[in-house]
């Protein structure tokens, strides 16, 4: 038995044994009352009638529990026995038969009377459950042995009153109840396993520095109760004393017989102790321990625990050997985790000057627009008035000094919006090819498109591998985390997807922009062709009016191509303003993914490498629990060779004996029955 087991049943039976001082104080009450005069022998007598006055048959179909209350001095010798029985009336018989060596029997509850012949009780029950107490001059089969030493010398519980000093006390049980059994085909001696509970209760102001042997300290705070307990004959039931082979492999079990308290006291004084002891005890610490009730046979194999010592060596190396790899792999997690919150860094550094080059060009794409609307507009008058001027030439020409000077400085004009429809178109081309490579950027197996997914399956992928991982709960933040990564990488993806075709639509509005800015240039040459013939047939205006009217349809048609010119390059602007719009909105959403990347980066690589440190120390616990733990349990049951069936053999007769020990007083055979003593020794004052 181990040192935890035992101690487990300690708290249920502080309980119990409080419980049963109260009782037992009642009992020694109750035993100064009914022997404290002849009255009292009176009313013992005059409960018993004749066998003739009962009617009815005599029934055993009852309940029986019994305790036996054991009053004994300060040493522990027993000077008065007392026994109280209860029977359960299940059945609700008229009269019930019971067995009890007792003297002095008196109903302590009711008015029930009974006969007695020859030792058997029959009472008259009635269809009620009989309380009754009697004086018992048997030798109880368990006592206490109190011994107390002052400041080292064993000293009288007399002497002690009133005392200060160290103080020692050792509670020794005896076990008088045995029988001789059959154990591989030799006789051995097998004692009634009795549990024995003590309890002792000292005040905290006289008390100091308590420690206790095989037992509990509990306060309250203002007394502290020391709780023991023993099973006294249980070592040498289980063969574990002696020379015997069980001795030998075994004898250091810790099995306590005795319980033993220290203490600093002052002006020592001393209530009373109690000790509860119940033949069952074992019994229940072990149904408890395995958690069933099953049979013996079936609740103590022991022959399979070399099996189990084996499969759990096998288990360990492997334990051992998964650590291992645990921790390889956690340092590359943690290794990459590094590098990607690095990347991650500067991704967002460079989608938030993506972001912010983005807006700068949605704002002149927006003027662009704005003023190709402008020039839209006014090449129409442009060509309206060209009509106007060739109509109504004949109408002009006493104005033909004005017109000239005019013609002078539309010639001017011309010529510096040939120079502006040049530059327009170098601009143009400059845009276009910068849109092609931004595209080309986005395309391919390495553009920036084929690179997001391939990032967010990369993390999905990473997300769905750890939470499969049989990682320690304390790790579940850092799968969260990685599953919030793998989320905002499929944002990013999005984002990406969603500024490539901003691009692709940016690249398709600059090639329509080109076209209309060749249309411009093709009219400004047209128009500053026409300006040219207008400013001759202006010179000529005098001597021949069809040489002014030829040019001012020239400069008709010029109009009519620059108009059309203005309205292509309106539109290439309009698509250009929302290709720029779209990569602003697609730049956003990388710099916010990338932002989101980086945080979730950083996490997991703080996580990661938190992950490598705890696997580490896990693989060097595992090497050392295989090692100091798994393998020597292993190496020590192979050499101790121990004799299982004989343990067995030993413990099933040991339960067996204390299911046989059913009462003290005596009891009817077939009558379920259970009995439970209560040694209260006198106080110290």
């Amino acid at each position: 038995m181990r040192t935890g087991q035992w101690k487990k049943g300690m708290a249920a039976a502080l309980s119990v044994t409080m419980i049963l001082s109260l009782a037992g104080c009642g009992a020694q009450d109750s035993s100064a009352s009914q022997t404290s005069g002849n009255e009292e022998k009176k009313a013992a007598v005059e409960t018993m009638i004749s066998k003739a006055e009962l009617i009815g048959e005599y029934a055993t179909d009852y309940e029986k529990a019994e305790t036996v209350y054991i009053l004994a001095d300060a040493g522990g010798s027993a000077e008065q026995i007392l026994v109280s029985s209860w029977l359960k009336n299940v059945s609700e018989a008229e009269n019930l038969l019971d067995e009890a060596a007792l003297e002095n029997l008196m109903n302590v509850k009711g008015d029930e009377r009974y006969c007695d012949e020859d030792g058997e009780l029959i009472w008259q029950a009635k269809g009620s459950d009989i309380y009754y107490q009697g004086e018992s001059s048997q030798e109880a089969p368990v006592e206490v042995r109190i011994t107390y030493y002052l400041d080292g010398a064993e000293t009288a519980p007399e002497d002690l009153a009133g005392k200060s000093g160290h103080l020692k006390m050792r509670f020794d049980y005896i076990n008088h109840a045995s029988q001789e059994v059959m154990l591989g085909g030799k006789p051995e001696t097998i004692y009634t396993p009795f549990g024995m509970v003590t309890g002792v209760l000292l005040p905290v102001d006289q008390v100091s520095g308590l420690q206790v042997t095989n037992g509990q300290v509990i306060s309250d705070g203002s007394h502290q109760v020391v709780v023991g307990m023993a099973f006294p004959g249980l070592k040498e039931s289980l063969g574990l004393t002696g020379d015997g082979k069980n001795a030998e492999d075994l004898g250091n079990l810790d099995i306590p017989d005795y319980v033993e308290l220290e203490a600093d006291v002052t002006d020592f004084e001393l209530a009373m102790t109690i000790t509860a002891a119940s033949p069952d005890l074992l019994q229940r610490l072990l149904e408890e321990k395995e958690g069933t009730k099953q049979e013996n046979t079936e609740r103590f194999d022991l022959d399979s625990m070399k099996d189990g010592i084996t499969e759990l060596t096998d288990a360990s190396s492997q334990l051992v050997d998964g650590s291992k790899e645990v921790a390889d792999g956690s340092q590359e997690l943690a290794n990459g985790s590094q590098e990607l919150a690095t990347g991650s860094k500067d991704l967002v550094n460079g989608s938030q000057e993506l972001a912010d080059g983005s807006k700068k060009l949605v704002s002149g794409s927006q003027e662009i627009k704005n003023g190709a609307n402008t020039l839209a507009e006014k090449t129409g008058e442009l060509a309206a008035g060209a009509k106007d001027l060739q109509s109504g030439i004949k109408t002009y020409t006493a104005g033909v000094s004005e017109l000239a000077g005019g013609i002078a400085s539309l010639e001017e004009g011309t010529k510096a919006l040939s120079v502006g429809g040049d530059s327009l178109s170098a601009g143009i081309g400059e845009l276009q090819a910068g849109a092609d490579a931004l595209v080309a950027g986005y395309e391919g197996e390495a553009g920036a498109v084929a690179g997001s997914k391939t990032l967010a399956a990369g993390l999905a992928q990473l997300s769905q591998a750890m939470s499969g991982l049989p990682l320690p709960e304390e790790y579940a933040g850092v799968v969260k985390q990685v599953e919030q990564l793998a989320q905002g990488a499929n944002g990013l993806s999005a984002g990406v997807e969603q500024l490539y075709q901003g691009t692709v639509s940016l690249q398709s509005g600059i090639q329509t922009l080109a076209g209309g800015a060749a249309t411009l240039k093709a009219g400004i040459g047209q128009m500053e062709e026409g300006v040219k013939a207008l400013s001759a047939g202006a010179g000529q205006l005098t001597g021949s009016s069809e040489t002014l009217k030829s040019g001012a349809k020239s400069l008709a048609d010029g109009g009519k191509l620059l108009q059309e010119g203005a309205l292509s390059l309106a539109k290439g602007s309009l698509t250009l303003s929302g290709g720029a719009a779209s990569l602003a909105e697609g730049a956003d959403a990388l710099s916010a993914g990338a932002s989101t990347l980086s945080a979730g980066a950083a996490k997991l690589s703080e996580g990661a490498a938190a992950l490598a440190a705890g696997t580490i120390t896990l693989h060097d616990g595992m090497v050392e629990f295989d090692q100091e733990g798994i393998q020597k349990l292993s190496d020590t049951l192979g050499d101790l060779d121990l004799d299982l069936a004989d343990l067995r053999e030993r413990l099933e007769a040991i339960l067996d004996a204390g299911k046989a020990y059913t009462s003290f007083a005596g009891n009817v055979q077939g009558v379920e029955s259970h009995v439970s003593f209560l040694i209260r020794t006198d106080s110290i004052q």
